[in-house]
């Protein structure tokens, strides 16, 4: 199908009451249509099975378009040729998360740009990056240069603070014991650090005494 006839394809699968869903929760500059998430992921599936090098070369005005030139690019041999292009248009966290964790089967291509996307003044750039390592890499031979990157991350927009977050809490789910000198030793916000401990409180992973223990070092 050319591009026209794409994009009149995810307007016949538009949910009128989804859209109004995703527009109350993902703050984006492109427009969305309002399709669920399995009828995306169909589209995309079809398109890799042509010339989708084609697809990815095309702009971007709605939000469905770019989550599913982010599944085709996760699953497509030029990768690492658009990864660069595609990070920059992303402006919310859905598609920041969901474009990682499409990931699986190739993150450790991603692997040499994370440096650079968390020195990125973009934050969503920053952002996947933190999801990258948190999806992929949080294993305790890591916490060290994890802990480093955690600290290291100035940037102050909501939702850089919220995926550091994110991390340190899996951290702490995971390796309580090491996390926790961190958290006694860190120059963290409160707000990060705090918001941390509230999600880490709130999972079924951890045990009553580690709750108890965390909620000491609320800031």
């Amino acid at each position: 199908m050319n591009y026209q006839e794409f994009i009149t394809k995810l307007f016949t699968m538009q949910d009128k009451n989804y859209q109004k869903w995703e527009q109350k929760f993902i703050s984006t500059k492109y427009e969305i249509i309002g399709i669920r998430t399995k009828d995306t992921l169909k589209i995309a599936k079809e398109i890799l099975k042509n010339n989708h090098q084609e697809f990815l070369n095309k702009t971007n005005k709605y939000y469905e378009e770019l989550n599913i030139k982010g599944y085709v690019l996760a699953k497509s041999p030029y990768l690492l040729q658009y990864i660069d292009e595609y990070v920059k248009k992303i402006d919310n966290w859905a598609t920041c998360d969901t474009f990682a964790t499409h990931l699986k089967t190739k993150y450790k291509a991603v692997e040499p740009k994370i440096e650079k996307y968390l020195q990125s003044p973009k934050p969503f750039t920053i952002r996947f990056a933190l999801v990258v390592i948190l999806l992929y890499y949080l294993k305790e031979e890591n916490l060290p240069q994890i802990f480093q990157v955690i600290s290291n991350i100035k940037n102050d927009n909501y939702y850089v603070k919220m995926a550091i977050s994110w991390l340190l809490a899996e951290c702490y789910i995971k390796y309580p014991n090491k996390a926790l000198i961190f958290f006694q030793n860190n120059n963290l916000s409160a707000f990060i650090q705090n918001k941390a401990i509230s999600k880490i409180n709130d999972s079924y992973r951890v045990t009553k005494e580690n709750k108890k223990i965390i909620k000491a070092m609320r800031k």
